[in-house]
């Protein structure tokens, strides 16, 4: 038997919408309901509810939702799972989905507030917009006290967060019960609790930003070694909480149920070491990255690089400019993840560097040579025109055969490149009007190694024919195609009122149906031939009612069981006073006519 649950409100718990549904019946024996929604009696958490696949099969003619897309869109899962490993992630969505035992689905549901939460300022516009008011998962996130939407505090309604027999407790009538504000912030905290709450949401709606894609401790290093922190020493940890303390006060932190001070200030210290266990509580990670997005850049410390500016560690080159690098840029090592220097010379050297001599503070000491510049190919030149061998050259150089070759290979490779060059605009002198494509016929390999080494030349040397944009009749090319949508928008409401249990064939289902969704959204003004036809065809609830209820009693004489009015308005689902009184003449007429056919 199918249940049909209200449609859901946005940002909605499962648990609220189940809640309305059997407010709307207003039966106190809710265990049969909940058993064949669920699959058994319900006893678990109100964020994570299990048997969400039964619940898509019950659900399924009006919702259209899958058991993953209930989980996603109807419950806290995406904010418990957001940091956790893609294999836990997996175990969870099984767990929920088929009622299986999974020890990290009883750990996440200890991460949510005992009892849930409510907006004083949500609820006040819900009972205006709606005559009612739900549950918002946004609100049940444990470690924010602040509405996303409005900055408001939260505050606890009574209600459970664990219910073993099935009670199901409506928002609007656990209004009486709703508490007073009592948190005490000043302005700053307050902004700052704000923020949080909105990360909280971002994170809950999987709208993150992208940079904090991989959330790693690694990501986490490198980001607050751009802000200036962990300069190479072992007090770099002590100072990166230090600024985190100042930032962030204990009362604020309070409530996040992070404590600050030390020692429980470990969780933030276990956060960025990836040798550690790895923290997955969604609220550390709000915390920190609110944390490294607002914290000021540090002032980089140049007691290991020097003041500057810096003299060229270059050997074989001459400066009029005793000191000619005046800049350095700050880099993390990739190997070491220490930041490194790196200094770049208008010889050509480019090296890094992670500290100066002793004697000489202006002096960088080379740890890696980028460039090694034209200057080491003159002497490489000069010792091998003295009749150097490579081996020697290496020892006098104090470099390896491997750099040796990548130095020379520089004068080499111009010099091929140039006999490329030479060779391609032989080849387009006896090409018509020097096209590139008979060119590339004549000498395809040649065309190959040019477009690999040197593509610009390939393109700029050759003529190309302008681009011709044809003009289109946009207005007959929009006609047509609204003629032609039009008609396949006819064509699946059809399909959907043969579809057996009834589905309402509303605007938004055809639409799902069809394959040019994305169209209609975006050129509606050039349809409006589909938007009269999508008007006209589509289903009013009045309608789907009566077509459910004339399923039902179709459905029952097949199986030979005579049905009272109540039971038909319950099968159908409709719950409603005024509906059953509106529909009651309907039912006599589709009852009287049943009696005549036979």
């Amino acid at each position: 038997m199918f249940t049909y649950l209200p449609e859901p409100y946005e940002d909605e718990l499962l648990f609220s919408v189940v809640a309305r549904h059997l407010a709307y019946r207003g039966s106190r024996n809710t265990i049969n309901i909940i058993s064949s929604l669920f699959g058994r009696k319900w006893e678990h958490n109100v964020g994570l509810p299990r048997g969400l696949s039964i619940v898509a099969e019950q659900t399924w003619p009006l919702w259209q939702m899958t058991g993953r897309d209930i989980a996603i869109g109807l419950t806290m899962y995406p904010f418990y799972v957001a940091f956790l490993p893609p294999d836990e992630k997996d175990r969870v969505m099984e767990a929920i989905l088929y009622r299986s035992r999974s020890e990290p689905v009883m750990y996440l549901t200890t991460l949510m507030p005992k009892t849930l939460r409510i907006c004083l300022k949500c609820r006040a516009e819900d009972l205006q917009s709606k005559q009612e008011t739900y549950w918002r998962r946004s609100h049940q996130i444990k470690g924010i006290v602040l509405c996303p939407m409005h900055g408001e505090e939260l505050v606890n309604s009574g209600v459970q967060r664990d219910h073993k027999l099935g009670h199901f407790t409506d928002a609007t009538d656990a209004i009486n019960a709703v508490g007073e504000p009592t948190l005490q912030l000043n302005f700053q905290e307050r902004k700052q609790a704000w923020a949080l709450a909105r990360r909280c949401q971002m994170i809950l709606n999987g709208r993150l930003e992208k940079q904090w894609g991989g959330a790693t401790p690694s990501l986490y290093k490198k980001i607050a070694i751009e802000k200036g922190f962990f300069q190479d020493r072992s007090s770099d940890l002590e100072k990166f909480v230090k600024a985190f303390q100042k930032m962030y006060s204990i009362q604020l932190m309070a409530t996040t149920e992070l404590p600050q001070t030390s020692p429980t200030a470990l969780w933030l210290k276990r956060i960025l070491n990836p040798h550690q266990p790895y923290v997955f509580q969604p609220i550390a990670h709000a915390v920190l990255q609110e944390f490294l997005l607002n914290v000021p850049q540090q002032a980089v410390s140049t007691e290991l690089y020097g003041n500057g500016p810096w003299k060229c560690p270059n050997p074989f080159s001459k400066h009029n400019d005793p000191l000619p690098i005046k800049k350095i840029k700050m880099v993390r090592d990739g190997r070491t993840g220490r930041p490194i220097a790196q200094g770049r010379c208008c010889c050509g050297f480019y090296f890094s560097f992670f500290g100066t001599e002793k004697a000489d503070a202006s002096m960088p000491i080379v740890h890696r040579i980028q460039q090694h510049g034209p200057t080491w190919k003159r002497e490489i030149n000069r010792l091998r025109n003295a009749g150097f061998t490579v081996t020697r050259v290496c020892k006098q150089l104090n470099i390896n055969v491997r750099v040796f070759y990548s130095i020379q290979r520089g004068t080499k490779f111009q010099e091929h490149l140039q006999s490329l060059r030479k060779q391609w605009q032989d080849i387009l002198v006896h090409t018509e009007s020097k096209n590139i494509t008979e060119a590339r016929r004549q000498n395809p390999h040649l065309y190959r190694q040019l477009k690999r080494r040197d593509p610009c030349f390939v393109y700029l040397s050759t003529k190309r024919k302008p681009f011709s944009h044809k003009k289109r009749n946009m207005a007959g090319y929009w006609k047509n195609r609204d003629t032609v949508l039009s008609s396949q928008l006819r064509t699946k409401v059809r399909e959907i009122m043969e579809l057996k249990p009834p589905v309402r064939a509303a605007a938004t289902t055809i639409l799902s149906k069809c394959d040019f969704l994305m169209i209609f959204n975006i050129h509606r003004r050039n349809l409006p031939i589909c938007e009269k036809t999508l008007k006209d065809v589509a289903e009013t609830a009045d309608a789907f009612q009566k077509r459910r209820l004339k399923y039902v009693l179709e459905r029952s004489n097949n199986e030979d069981k005579s049905l009272t009015k109540s039971q038909l308005f319950q099968k159908a689902g409709i719950r409603r006073k005024e509906d059953k009184q509106r529909l009651e003449s309907y039912i006599n007429s589709l009852q009287s006519t049943q009696r005549k056919q036979k």
